[in-house]
C-alpha cells in the first residue's frame, strides 16, 4: 500500500522532472555541439612550456609552441589545442575590455593534462596549470565564444569578477561553454568601482551566456569583498547553466554575503549530482530565479551566520524543485539549517525525496525553514536541531508565513527543539499537514511533536505521531485548526508545558477576540499517552467528537470533558501491533464504521479510499474487507 500512497503525491515530482528534462534538452546539446563541432574539422595545435612561439603556428607536436594564449591567436574556429604539464602565466587584455592570464575570443577546445611528448593524457598525474599569480586579472577570460576548457589546474586568479574563469557574451556572440573535469582553486575576487560585482571567485557565468559546468573540483576560493557571492561559482542575470557531478568545497564568502559553494541569480539552472561541502555562507543560495532544479547533491557541512546554510531558496523566485539531495550537518546561526526558503518567494517551492539529516539552525528550523508557498513531501527529515534554549523551535521543520504549505509523506524523526514550538514538524502557515509520520522527537519547555500555531486556517489528517517526547499534536491560539484522521500514541511527558498528552488545542495566555479561536477535532484515535488524551481550552469554538481516547492518563479534558461529542468513544482501538509501530486498526475494531465522513479525507494514508464498509474508520487508516481486491488510485 506504501506503493500506492506515493503514487498520489507523484504530479509535483514529474511537473519537476518534466521540467529538469526541458532544461536538459535545452542545455546540454548546445555546449555538446560546440564540442563536436570544433574538433573533426579543425587543426590540432600543440603548447608545452619548453616549447616556443616564434615563428610557430603549433601544429608540430615535437616542436609546439610556449604560451596558450599565442596557440589561441593562431588557432581558428574548430581547433583543438592540446597543452603539457607544466606551470603557464602571463597576461592578456582585450581593449577596454578585459584582462586576464588567458583570453578566449574563438571557438575552440583547450584541453590539458598532456605529457610533454603529447602521448599520453592524465590531468591529474600531467598537470596543466593556468597560474593568475594573484595578480589584478582572472585567470582565463571566455568572452562571445563557443568553447571547451578541460582538464586544467586554474588558481591564483584575483579580480573584480570571475577570479578563476570569467564566461560571457562579447560583441553581440553569445558564450556556449563547457567547463569541465578542471581544479579550480585559490582564486579570489574583491570589490571594484561598481556594486556587487565581485561575483563568482571561482567561476563566473555572466551577461547572459551559457554554460555546462560538469566534473570539476571548484574549492578554497573566496571572496574578499562584502559586496560579491558565490565564492565557488557564480550564475549571473540571464545566464543559463546545467552544473553537474562538480565537488564545490570550502569556499568562503564575507560573513554579509551569501553562496560559498555557488550563488545563481535571475538565472536558470539544473544543479545535479554535485558534492557541496564545507563552504561558510550556504552550499547552495538561490535568488530571483525563474527556474531552477536542485536534483541528487550531496550538501553536507555548509555553515551560514545567516538564514540558511545547506540550500537557501531567496527572492521572488518562480519554479523551484529540490529533489533527490542529501542534505547533511550544515548549520545556521538564524534559520533552515538544513534547507532555507525565503518567505517572498514566488511559485511555491517543491521540496520531495531527500534526506534531510543532522543539520541544526540556532533559532528555528533545524533541518527545513520555510516561509514561502511550498510543497513538502516524501522527505526523510531526521537528527535535526533547533538549539537555542529560549528560542529554538520547529526542529525537523518549520513553516512560518501566509503562503500555503502542503506537508506530505514525511518520516520526521529524532528532531530536537530546545525550546519548543514543534519538535517534529511546527507550522504558522495556511495549508495542510497529511500522512506523515512524526515519531521519537523532542520538545523541551512547551509544545509538540506536530505543532500549530498563529492565525491561519491548518488541517492536520491521517498523519501517526508516536512516541515522541512532549505532547503528540498541539497547537496554541490557531484561528482554525482541524485535526481529522490521525493516531497520537504512546507521548511522553517532559515538562509542564511539553506534558505528553495526545491532543492539545488551546489558547494561552487569554487574546484578544479579535479572532475566533475554532477547533475541530474528529476521528482520531489517541493512545497511551503520558497526560491527557483530548484536550481542548480556552477556545471559542470547539468541536470534539467521533474520537476514541483510550488508556492515556486522563482521556477527554477541558472543553472536550465530558467528552463534547456523543460519539467519542474510550475503548482499546485494537492496533494491529503498536510494539511494531503498526498503528493500522484491526478488522472488528471499535474504532472501524464508527467515524463521521464530515472533513475526513477523501483517502487514508495508505491511499486507501474512505469509507470501505459504509462508514469513515477512525484513526489514520481505513480498514480493508477481508477477502476484498483494492485497486490502487491510478487504476480505479
Amino acid at each position: 500500500m506504501n506503493v500506492v500512497r506515493f503514487s498520489r503525491v507523484s504530479l509535483p515530482v514529474l511537473g519537476g522532472v518534466l521540467l529538469v528534462m526541458a532544461t536538459l534538452i535545452f542545455l546540454v546539446p548546445s555546449g555538446t555541439q560546440a564540442r563536436s563541432e570544433l574538433s573533426p574539422t579543425g587543426v590540432t595545435r600543440y603548447v608545452s612550456s619548453a616549447g616556443d612561439d616564434t615563428g610557430n603556428v603549433c601544429t608540430n607536436s615535437a616542436a609546439p609552441c610556449q604560451t596558450i594564449q599565442h596557440s589561441i591567436n593562431v588557432s581558428q574556429n574548430g581547433d583543438e589545442i592540446r597543452v603539457a604539464q607544466g606551470i603557464y602565466t602571463g597576461m592578456m587584455s582585450v581593449p577596454g575590455s578585459f584582462t586576464a592570464t588567458v583570453v578566449l575570443t574563438k571557438s575552440l577546445s583547450l584541453l590539458g593534462g598532456y605529457t610533454s611528448n603529447f602521448s599520453q593524457r592524465n590531468p591529474q598525474a600531467y598537470t596543466s596549470t593556468l597560474d593568475g599569480q594573484l595578480q589584478a586579472r582572472s585567470v582565463v577570460g571566455v568572452l562571445g565564444s563557443q568553447a571547451t576548457i578541460d582538464g586544467f589546474s586554474i588558481i591564483n586568479g584575483r579580480s573584480t569578477g570571475g577570479g578563476g574563469l570569467w564566461i560571457g557574451n562579447w560583441l553581440g556572440n553569445t558564450a556556449v561553454v563547457t567547463v569541465s573535469n578542471n581544479f579550480i582553486a585559490y582564486n579570489h575576487t574583491v570589490a571594484g568601482t561598481v556594486a556587487n560585482t565581485a561575483n563568482g571567485a571561482g567561476i563566473l557565468v555572466a551577461d547572459g551566456a551559457t554554460a555546462t559546468i560538469i566534473g570539476n573540483r571548484i574549492m578554497s576560493n573566496t571572496i574578499e569583498a562584502d559586496d560579491g557571492y558565490g565564492a565557488g561559482l557564480g550564475v549571473r542575470p540571464g545566464a543559463t547553466a546545467v552544473i553537474s557531478n562538480n565537488t564545490i568545497a570550502f569556499n568562503t564568502t564575507r560573513p554579509a554575503t551569501l553562496g560559498g559553494g555557488m550563488n545563481v541569480y535571475s538565472a536558470t539552472v539544473l544543479i545535479i549530482s554535485n558534492t557541496v561541502v564545507g563552504n561558510s555562507n550556504v552550499g547552495i543560495d538561490i535568488a530571483d530565479s525563474p527556474a531552477a532544479s536542485v536534483i541528487n547533491n550531496t550538501v553536507l557541512s555548509n555553515t551560514s551566520v545567516l538564514a540558511g546554510a545547506g540550500i537557501r531558496i531567496g527572492g521572488p523566485s518562480t519554479v523551484i524543485t529540490i529533489t533527490g539531495n542529501t542534505v547533511a550537518y550544515n548549520f545556521s546561526a538564524q534559520k533552515g539549517g538544513g534547507i532555507y526558503q525565503d518567505w517572498w518567494s514566488g511559485v511555491a517551492t517543491t521540496i520531495t525525496n531527500n534526506q534531510v539529516l543532522h543539520n541544526s539552525a540556532e533559532i528555528e528550523g533545524g533541518g527545513i525553514w520555510v516561509g514561502g508557498a511550498a510543497t513538502i513531501a516524501q522527505n526523510v527529515i531526521a537528527y535535526n536541531q533547533a538549539m537555542s534554549a529560549t528560542v529554538g523551535r520547529g526542529a525537523g521543520l518549520r513553516a512560518a508565513g501566509d503562503r500555503v504549505v502542503t506537508i506530505r509523506y514525511n518520516d520526521v524523526y529524532s528532531n530536537t527543539a530546545a525550546d519548543g514550538g514543534g519538535g517534529g514538524i511546527d507550522v504558522n502557515s495556511p495549508g495542510i499537514v497529511e500522512g506523515n509520520y512524526i515519531h521519537h522527537n523532542a520538545v523541551t519547555h512547551w509544545g509538540g511533536a506536530l505543532f500549530a500555531d498563529g492565525y491561519q486556517p491548518i488541517t492536520f489528517t491521517n498523519n501517526v505521531v508516536a512516541r515522541n517526547y512532549g505532547t503528540g499534536i498541539a497547537s496554541n491560539g490557531a484561528h482554525d485548526i482541524r485535526i481529522i484522521n490521525n493516531v497520537s500514541a504512546y507521548n511522553v511527558h517532559v515538562s509542564d508545558g511539553a506534558t505528553g498528552g495526545g491532543i492539545t488545542a488551546m489558547n494561552w495566555p487569554l487574546t484578544s477576540t479579535t479572532y475566533r479561536m475554532t477547533a475541530t477535532l474528529l476521528n482520531n484515535v489517541v493512545v497511551g499517552n503520558a497526560d491527557c488524551g483530548i484536550n481542548p481550552f480556552n477556545l471559542q469554538v470547539v468541536k470534539a467528537d467521533y474520537n476514541d481516547s483510550y488508556n492515556n492518563l486522563y482521556d477527554y479534558c477541558g472543553l472536550a470533558s465530558p467528552p463534547g461529542g456523543t460519539h467519542n468513544l474510550s475503548v482499546d482501538p485494537k492496533f494491529v501491533s503498536a510494539a511494531a509501530n503498526d498503528y493500522h486498526i484491526r478488522f472488528g475494531s471499535p474504532a472501524m464504521n464508527t467515524g463521521t465522513s464530515v472533513g475526513a479525507p477523501a483517502y487514508d494514508k495508505d491511499g486507501v479510499r474512505r469509507p470501505q464498509m459504509g462508514r469513515v474508520d477512525m484513526g489514520a487508516y481505513e480498514v480493508v474487507a477481508p477477502y476484498s481486491v483494492y485497486l490502487p488510485t491510478v487504476l480505479k
